[in-house]
């Protein structure tokens, strides 16, 4: 009788454990997606939140972050396979911080192209899309280059999507050296797919 009870005690105790390594997964796959939306949109939310958006990651990374590591790490003992897969988690989230450049750019270019490429079809048909507050310029005749705002600056320092028919801005950067676009002086051109790019303005 008491070896029965003292089983059953054990079954029960390895149901709670497990339940509870089970929502532990799922939180850190919770926290593994929210970091990565962080990372790609990080951009938007520097511009929304300002100086609120580095605390906001930095508390969200390591407090959370480090929580579910901490509690994985303590119980991979009991029940390896979900507390290991926790730590592949955390672990592949926080890589999102090494990539950040490319996730920030061409990822988050990726998940809206289409949304610009049916942009550009307005703008280039229509004069009033053409002055639609996400457009940044558009200046030739019969090749039209256009800049969507990618990140409004401070001052007279901006950062546009351009779409750039003629591929001008796929030349080297010694023969771009001054070289102005949108009535602004161009810094920086990074290609991204097809016709578009982004530039850094001053």
């Amino acid at each position: 009788m008491l070896a029965l009870a003292g089983s059953g005690g054990c079954a029960l105790r390895r149901y709670k454990f497990g339940t509870m390594l089970r929502r532990l997964l799922i939180t850190a796959t919770i926290w593994g997606l929210g970091l990565l939306t962080m990372v790609i949109y990080s951009k938007d939310l520097e511009e929304s939140l300002w100086f609120l958006y580095d605390p906001l990651l930095i508390g969200f990374v390591w407090f959370v972050g480090v929580a579910i590591f901490v509690l994985a790490a303590i119980r991979i003992r009991k029940q390896h396979r979900t507390a290991i897969a926790c730590l592949v988690v955390i672990v592949f989230g926080s890589l999102a911080f090494v990539c950040e450049d490319y996730l920030a750019v061409n990822v988050r270019f990726r998940i809206s192209q289409t949304h610009y490429e049916k942009r550009l079809q307005s703008v280039l048909s229509s004069d009033s899309a053409a002055k639609a507050d996400d457009v940044a310029g558009v200046e030739g005749t019969t090749s039209k280059r256009v800049a969507f705002y990618w990140i409004r600056g401070v001052t007279d320092n901006w950062v546009g999507l351009v779409f750039d028919p003629t591929d001008s801005l796929a030349e080297p950067r010694s023969s771009q050296r001054q070289a102005q676009y949108f009535g602004e002086d161009l810094v920086s051109a990074r290609h991204l797919n097809g016709h578009w790019y982004l530039c850094t303005f001053t």
